[in-house]
């Protein structure tokens, strides 16, 4: 416990509103010291330490490989039930235009000898908990017309980071892009799903404006297929990716995602769209 009174006391005073922020809404803090950032979490499950622990371990011989930055277990405070984990520090945040790399790297390796992908129904690359609960929630209109759009869609299984966005990236001391925060990936999930959403992160951070509308907005889903992985996006339609990146943010690993009141916006998207 000592131990981490002292980070904390050392934490710059710039970093208190967004940790305080962080901590209630996440229940973590994540900060930096000279060498390595920190994250102490309480009152979480610990499957979300898993999940980034598991994909540390798996990342080998992946689409993934050596673009994961992991934190891992440093010190464990049994008062309070803090869980404190480390990571080597990284130089800064990638740019928005340096993260449009990450697609590219992903395309080349998915056609490529480094690694077997394997492509399975779209609805499979999902936890099946939480997509079983985000379907039952949905009208059977609703699930008529998502079954009838993504009919046949096969995604390729990579692991899915589960919240790739420009926060997410660094560039370390030699320059290479890494991936942080992996507590919400899923080994049988597909990084299609996380590229559509890296693209409307990159477009938030660009102040473009193309992402306006529901799920179903072709401006967005065009735009994106024109930079990120050409050779898999061909393979499906604007409304086809637009739709999985939804769905892909709704059935998120995350205990702190409330499932059924983003299924509800979604449903009120895709009425809104019929309209």
């Amino acid at each position: 416990m000592g131990t981490i009174m002292r980070i904390l006391g050392e934490c710059r005073p710039c970093r208190i509103k967004r940790i305080t922020q962080n901590a209630v809404n996440r229940k973590k803090i994540t900060f930096c010291r000279k060498t390595h950032c920190y994250k102490i979490a309480w009152a979480r499950s610990a499957h979300m330490q898993d999940n980034e622990t598991e994909a540390s371990v798996r990342e080998q011989k992946t689409v993934w490989q050596g673009l994961g930055h992991y934190y891992r277990p440093w010190a464990l405070a049994r008062l309070f039930a803090l869980n404190v984990s480390r990571a080597q520090k990284l130089e800064r945040q990638a740019k928005p235009v340096e993260c449009l790399e990450i697609p590219k790297i992903l395309d080349r390796r998915i056609h490529s000898s480094i690694c077997s992908v394997e492509y399975k129904p779209w609805y499979e690359t999902f936890k099946k908990d939480l997509f079983e609960r985000f379907w039952a929630r949905l009208s059977r209109e609703a699930q008529q017309r998502l079954s009838v759009c993504l009919e046949g869609v096969a995604l390729p299984v990579t692991r899915a980071h589960g919240d790739l966005k420009v926060d997410n990236i660094y560039v370390d001391a030699k320059g290479r892009l890494k991936i942080i925060d992996w507590e919400c990936s899923r080994n049988s999930g597909s990084c299609v799903t996380d590229i559509v959403n890296l693209f409307k992160s990159i477009d938030r951070r660009s102040g473009g404006g193309r992402i306006t509308g529901g799920p179903f907005n072709p401006t967005y889903t065009a735009w994106a297929r024109s930079f990120c992985m050409p050779a898999v996006c061909s393979k499906y339609s604007v409304s086809q990716l637009s739709l999985l990146g939804s769905i892909d943010a709704i059935c998120r690993d995350d205990e702190f995602c409330d499932t059924g009141k983003r299924t509800d916006l979604f449903v009120k998207s895709l009425d809104a769209t019929e309209r």
